[in-house]
């Protein structure tokens, strides 16, 4: 099993000591941040395959986040997932966002959630896979070049 470097940039400290156990548990190699700064200089020391986004300030503040670090070319293809509490703004996300690879709907039990992380960073690698392959036979689309 590989293991997978993962990032939980939360306000509230204990949810992201949670969520860190139970990604550990998991296999995962753990690194939080409680602050958006500090969120943005982790990433970029660490280069995380996936980014978990959860308490901020306001939903701006997280899309300003993600905006940040997909800017960044060793965050590019990170799998940036956001912890939401409204099911109209994952429905959203999930359906327009080109900025987030996934939204999941919490409170949820620590083993779903880090069931279905599981589920939207397969999907994501999945993503890479067939785009490496698309570049590599020439063959791209404008939906490769959009996501």
């Amino acid at each position: 099993m590989t293991t997978h470097r993962a990032l939980v940039i939360d306000t509230e400290v204990d949810l992201a000591d949670l969520l860190g156990y139970h990604l550990k548990k998991e296999g995962f190699k753990v690194a939080k941040a409680f602050s958006i700064k500090r969120g943005i200089r982790s990433a970029e020391e660490k280069k995380p395959e996936l980014i978990i986004i959860n308490n901020l300030e306001t939903p701006t503040e997280k899309i300003q986040l993600v905006k940040k670090l997909r800017a960044n070319p060793d965050l590019a293809l990170a799998c940036i997932i956001l912890l939401v509490t409204d099911k109209k703004v994952q429905k959203k996300l999930e359906k327009k966002s080109r900025w987030v690879d996934g939204a999941i709907l919490t409170p949820t039990k620590p083993k779903a959630l880090v069931k279905e992380i599981q589920e939207i960073l397969i999907k994501k690698q999945k993503q890479l896979v067939d785009l490496s392959q698309n570049q590599e036979t020439g063959i791209l689309s404008e939906e490769d070049l959009a996501t």
